[in-house]
């Protein structure tokens, strides 16, 4: 019985106790400590199973929060109070990203605790790795599953008005820069920008007015590689992030003056720079996709031409969603459009432009009564 244990676990079986490979060296199931549970779990029973990405993502986490907390704490002796202060002080002081010091140049590490978006991630990798401590009797109970902290508050989302709006589309439509078109893609669809960064020429079907969702990009850490990072495009996370987005007829008319043009400047950079054009609808001078960061910098531009203060990118999006709720869309077709798991989603993130329009439903009975009562 012992015997299968280790080999579900892919470990060899010392003086008849199963035993882990850290670092090239074996370790009991009582010399476990946390941090060599993650760091495990997170090569043997993680990696194969995602992307690049989200592994970057969990590397990131286990190996700079995680890891150095519990170097001294054995798997064993693990217990929900140790795990609940753990947690208690992330949430405080938690940070572990820098930034460099104006004055100094010097990196100096960020003030302040966690969000609480860290912290779920946090707590259910560490949740999953308890689970599978559970499955191969390391432990006998997932202390995790009762580790708590503070509710995240909705964060105020911020849209642009509708005459805003305009100053943004002018800006965009009178830069006469290819990239800027990425701008009206945002406005009119919903598309978060690493959808906009991974759309190809074949994704935008303009005689059925359709825009196909298939990928997403994004630069991420790539651990054991010689880069420090790259370009990952990779399929949406969910099923639902799959989608096809109707277009209307003003957008699919620019959109094929857009594709024109981006084909001639494809023709003009595979002559002058040798480049193989790789068919994304926006494309950098080496003829491969644009990055997110060089997106949002153009963003940025646009803005400040417009006469407008700063927004993040994805307010174009939250605009888009409020500007249908303003229309009159029922929220399960927004709810595809943008690709979100579910109704509920859309619900509890656009509660603020529901509230509104139903308030601009109410004013309607008015007219049905023909007025206040006398």
């Amino acid at each position: 019985m012992r015997k299968s244990r280790a080999s579900k676990i892919g470990l060899k079986v010392a003086n008849d106790e199963a035993c882990i490979c850290i670092d090239g060296i074996g370790k009991g199931a009582g010399e476990l400590t946390l941090s060599d549970w993650m760091i495990h779990w997170l090569e043997v029973y993680t990696r194969p199973c995602v992307g690049v990405s989200s592994h970057s993502a969990y590397y990131s986490i286990i190996h700079n929060h995680i890891a150095p907390a519990f170097s001294n704490v054995l798997l064993k002796d693990l217990n929900l109070d140790i795990l609940q202060r753990f947690f208690n002080l992330k949430a405080v002081g938690g940070r572990a990203d820098k930034v460099k010091d104006p004055a100094t140049g010097e990196l100096i590490s960020k003030s302040g605790g966690l969000s609480t978006s860290t912290l779920s991630k946090m707590r259910m990798l560490i949740l999953l790795a308890l689970d599978t401590a559970v499955d191969n009797s390391l432990i006998r109970t997932n202390v995790a599953t009762k580790v708590r902290f503070a509710k995240e508050r909705q964060p105020e989302i911020k849209i642009l008005t509708a005459s805003q709006q305009k100053r943004l589309e002018n800006a965009a439509l009178g830069d006469g820069r290819l990239l800027s078109f990425s701008i009206l893609i945002a406005l009119y669809t919903g598309l978060r920008i690493g959808e906009i960064a991974a759309l190809k020429i074949e994704d935008i079907d303009l005689e059925g007015k359709m825009l196909y969702v298939r990928r997403s990009a994004k630069r991420v850490a790539v651990q054991g590689e010689n880069t420090k990072t790259r370009i990952i495009v990779s399929a949406p996370k969910t099923e639902k992030g799959k989608r096809r987005i109707p277009l209307p007829d003003f957008l699919v008319s620019l959109l094929k003056e857009h594709i024109e043009e981006r084909r001639a400047y494809g023709r003009r950079i595979a002559m002058t720079n040798n480049a193989v054009d790789s068919g994304f609808l926006f494309v950098s001078r080496k003829g491969v996709g644009q990055e997110q960061n060089q997106i949002r910098k153009h963003f940025a531009m646009l803005l400040e031409k417009a006469g407008l203060e700063h927004y993040k990118f994805h307010a174009l999006r939250h605009t888009f969603a409020s500007r249908c709720m303003e229309a009159g869309f029922d929220i399960k077709s927004l709810s595809d459009i943008l690709g979100h798991t579910d109704a509920k989603m859309t619900l509890r993130i656009y509660t603020h432009s529901l509230e509104d329009q139903k308030r601009k439903n109410m004013e309607k009975l008015m007219a049905i009564y023909g007025g206040p009562p006398e």
